[in-house]
C-alpha cells in the first residue's frame, strides 16, 4: 500500500504567492524605516540552535532589527493584499483601503514568542542595557504587487514594555 499522492496547492490568482508579498512588505518596510532615518541592522534574524535547545527555537525570527538613537528597534512587519484586507473586514473596493486591522494576527502566544526572540537576540548581541522597543510596520499591496500603503505603528506589540 501506497501513500496518496499530495495535490499540489493551486496557484495564487495573481501570480503573487504567499511568501514573494512577504517578502515584499519587509523590503518595503526596510525602504521606509530608513526614511525615517532608522539604521537596519538585521534581517530575519533567528537565534542560533545548538543541541537540546534548538526544538524549543523553532519558529523565533525578527523580521527587522533596527537602531533609531540610542534605541533598539525590533520590527514586525505585517503583509496583505488589498484583497485579504477586504475579507478581513475593510472596504477595499470602497477606494480607501477600509480599516487595516493587522494587530489582531498577534495574538497573546504570537507576542510571547517576539518576546522570546528579542530576549535571545539581547542575549546573543550582549545588549541587554539597550532601551528598546518591538514596532509594527503594516504593508498593504494590490494583488498585482503594487503597494497601497505603509504604516508604522510605535512600541505597538510591547505596549511600552517588553519585559
Amino acid at each position: 500500500m501506497h501513500a496518496p499522492e499530495k495535490q499540489a496547492r493551486p496557484a495564487a490568482k495573481s501570480g503573487f504567492g504567499h511568501l514573494a508579498i512577504g517578502k515584499k512588505g519587509e523590503d518595503l518596510a526596510v525602504d521606509f524605516l530608513k526614511t525615517r532615518r532608522m539604521t537596519i541592522l538585521e534581517r530575519n534574524w533567528r537565534p542560533a540552535a545548538k543541541g537540546a535547545l534548538s526544538a524549543g527555537l523553532r519558529g523565533l525570527e525578527l523580521d527587522i532589527v533596527a537602531r533609531e538613537g540610542d534605541t533598539l528597534v525590533f520590527v514586525e512587519v505585517k503583509t496583505r493584499t488589498t484583497r485579504e484586507n477586504a475579507r478581513a473586514g475593510g472596504t477595499a473596493g470602497a477606494g480607501d483601503g477600509g480599516p487595516f486591522r493587522p494587530l489582531d494576527a498577534y495574538s497573546p502566544a504570537k507576542r510571547a514568542k517576539l518576546r522570546k526572540a528579542v530576549a535571545l537576540y539581547l542575549g546573543e548581541k550582549r545588549a541587554w542595557g539597550q532601551p528598546c522597543r518591538l514596532d509594527l510596520v503594516c504593508v498593504e499591496v494590490s494583488a498585482a504587487g503594487l503597494v497601497r500603503r505603509v504604516e508604522l505603528y510605535q512600541d505597538a506589540l510591547s505596549g511600552g514594555e517588553i519585559f
